[in-house]
């Protein structure tokens, strides 16, 4: 092929990358907008504003020259996060929380309460305005050498009046050639910060920058307490709302509504597109996405610091928050605790949630060794389970037989079980049911008639022992 045939096949791609992003922004209406359509200018300044330049779009954003040379564009948004009456809107829509939300979020955050979701003690001792929120938008997902920040968003709480504001700053790249600038003055402000806060940052966002900093030979210090928020969610949330993408806990838990949004796996390529001469017009939306997901973050910090810290939390009347809870508590170390957010689950009409936690309850009270509490935990489990309680049967007999000595009680307890289990199968098969749960019947008989076989023989032995004696 020669250059003429390359730089036509070249050009084709080009125009057929830009007719996908229009595809795709035509495709998503009321919530993928372009700059033009976000402004309240007439019509006829439409076209001029899809040819701005993006500080011109967003007055928000200025610029700022690096000493060493090169340039950013910087910005600075301030949402309330405490009630304001009346309610303050901000301009570009940004909104802490959901307004029943933010009344039942308590500022600051307890000490204790962050270490619990972080899983680390170092973060306790640091102060709320000195947590750094940070979140990254990038021309790609590997994380590799060759992935760029071009734009990172850093949030933190200041205090205001008789609360506090959140502040998202954040810092645009407008080429490649100007990262040393921006990752310079990035550089500079994270050094005021203790401690970081992200979602999902520890496994992209930070490994990314630090990445960044060393292939710019500068010499910045990331090894600080890090509290990511993905982790808590998984274990607090997921049962209950599914995907924990951080829009869909901002509709579920934190009621936050967007009023306009995009796909984060069309950003790359708009900001590619924008590099090689596209419409900064595009990347209006991308800012405010990423603004955003900084100062949701700082709203959702508060709420899984109130569910782990407050019993009366109106959020932790869910089972499976309550269980997420006790599971963080018991790695920290603080089982009472743990304990307590355990039995009220056990409380819950959720049914498949109260098992769990009464599953869960059961093992913390083996591991505290308190055995008669345990045998009682897996009774009631049994009785609540009916039919399908031959798992909680075993856990049951391994209480008796090892702990609490009882082994004509376990004997008693596994022959019931095999009868019970006899009649499920009979039941099974005369209804005509499908014959794929009869393989598990048939393991949980095996193992029930090993555990009787090995119970009579400790008895007969016992028996033995007595008459000798």
């Amino acid at each position: 092929m020669g250059l003429r045939e390359k730089l036509a096949a070249l050009g084709e791609r080009e125009r057929a990358r830009r007719a996908e992003i229009e595809r795709l922004l035509a495709a998503n209406p009321g919530v993928l907008r372009r700059a033009s359509e976000l402004s309240a200018a007439p019509e006829t300044d439409h076209l001029r504003l899809s040819r701005a330049p993006l500080h011109e779009l967003l007055p928000s954003l200025k610029p700022v020259t690096a000493a060493g040379g090169g340039r950013l564009l910087a910005s600075s948004a301030v949402v309330p996060a405490r009630p304001i009456e009346p309610p303050v809107a901000h301009p570009r829509g940004y909104c802490f929380a959901g307004e029943t939300v933010v009344r039942t979020l308590r500022l600051p955050v307890p000490g204790d309460a962050m270490a619990v979701l972080a899983g680390e003690d170092s973060i306790r001792g640091v102060a709320l305005e000195r947590l750094a929120f940070l979140d990254t938008e990038t021309t790609g997902l590997m994380g590799n050498t060759g992935t760029y920040a071009f734009l990172v968003g850093l949030g933190y709480f200041r205090a205001s009046g008789d609360g506090y504001d959140f502040v998202c700053e954040q810092y645009f790249m407008e080429d490649f050639c100007h990262e040393p600038a921006m990752l310079d003055h990035l550089g500079g402000r994270l050094r005021e910060f203790d401690a970081f806060v992200s979602f999902n940052g520890r496994a992209y966002d930070l490994p990314l920058l630090q990445t960044r900093f060393i292939m710019n030979r500068m010499r910045v210090n990331l090894d600080r307490p890090h509290l990511d928020l993905l982790v808590p969610c998984r274990r607090m949330l997921r049962p209950r709302i599914g995907s924990c993408s951080l829009s869909n806990v901002e509709a579920a838990v934190l009621g936050v509504r967007r009023m306009h949004d995009i796909d984060g796996s069309l950003i790359p390529a708009i900001y590619l597109d924008y590099v090689r001469g596209g419409r900064a017009d595009r990347l209006v939306p991308v800012l405010d996405h990423n603004a955003q997901d900084v100062i949701s973050m700082g709203a959702l910090l508060a709420h899984l610091a109130g569910l782990v810290s407050d019993p009366i939390h109106p959020g932790a009347d869910d089972a499976w928050v309550c269980i997420g809870a006790a599971e963080m508590l018991r790695r920290c170390g603080r089982t009472d605790e743990a304990r307590a957010w355990l039995e009220r689950a056990v409380g819950s009409a959720d049914r498949q949630g109260a098992s769990h936690a009464r599953r869960a309850l059961a093992r913390l009270l083996r591991k505290s060794g308190d055995f008669a509490a345990e045998a009682a935990i897996w009774r009631a489990e049994i009785q609540c389970r009916g039919g399908h309680r031959a798992e909680a049967v075993v856990e049951l007999a391994k209480v008796l037989e090892w702990r609490l000595g009882d082994l004509t009680g376990a004997r008693d307890l596994v022959e019931q079980a095999l009868r019970d289990l006899a009649l499920t199968r009979q039941v099974a098969l005369a209804g005509g049911r499908s014959l794929d749960s009869l393989p598990l019947l048939d393991r949980q008989e095996a193992d029930l008639r090993r555990r009787l076989d090995r119970l009579n023989r400790r008895l007969a032995n016992r028996k033995a022992l007595k008459h000798r004696g």
